[in-house]
């Protein structure tokens, strides 16, 4: 912006970290809980959407592997700490226990990790799983992970309170 003679506009679409008075504009959604300033625009949503598409070719994919299962089948969606939220493995235990009284009454779990979920968070929900409960771990490479088929061909979800995106996604 200098270097332009202040002919260049700085905007950021997200949360900056500090500066914030640096940009003429700020997007960003109501989970930041940025302070009101007249460069700061405050969206009700996060700019995100899983792709139609996308979701309906997952599913497909994956059709097969869930056909069987006893319904309804019940997506858990889990995330990772992040301020305020503490998720760690005593928490995805009582998560867990909960999400298993859902399903006690007939259905399957299916629980999903993200990027974003510790190592020790997944070993306890791995280790605590229902018997009839089907568990994908996230890895690098997307291999392996139904997240976008489930949000297709789930009956019902429990998303982790830390991702405001996951939650966003399952209600579209």
């Amino acid at each position: 912006k200098r270097q332009s003679g202040n002919r260049t506009r700085l905007v950021i679409a997200g949360r900056p970290h500090r500066m914030l008075d640096r940009f003429d504009l700020v997007v960003a959604s109501g989970q930041f809980r940025l302070p009101d300033r007249p460069n700061v625009l405050k969206l009700d949503l996060p700019l995100m959407r899983a792709d139609p598409a996308c979701i309906a070719a997952a599913a497909e994919a994956w059709r097969h592997q869930f056909l069987d299962l006893p319904r309804p089948l019940t997506a858990f969606l889990v995330g990772g700490p992040v301020d305020p939220f503490r998720l760690d493995a005593g928490v995805a235990c009582a998560l867990l226990a909960q999400a298993g009284d859902m399903v006690a009454e007939g259905g399957t779990l299916v629980l999903v990790t993200s990027r974003r979920t510790p190592v020790d968070v997944t070993n306890a929900l791995a280790a605590g799983l229902p018997s009839n409960a089907r568990f994908y771990k996230w890895t690098p490479d997307g291999n392996g992970n139904p997240y976008l088929a489930l949000l297709g061909l789930a009956d019902r979800f429990i998303v982790s309170g830390d991702s405001i995106s996951m939650m966003v996604e399952v209600v579209r």
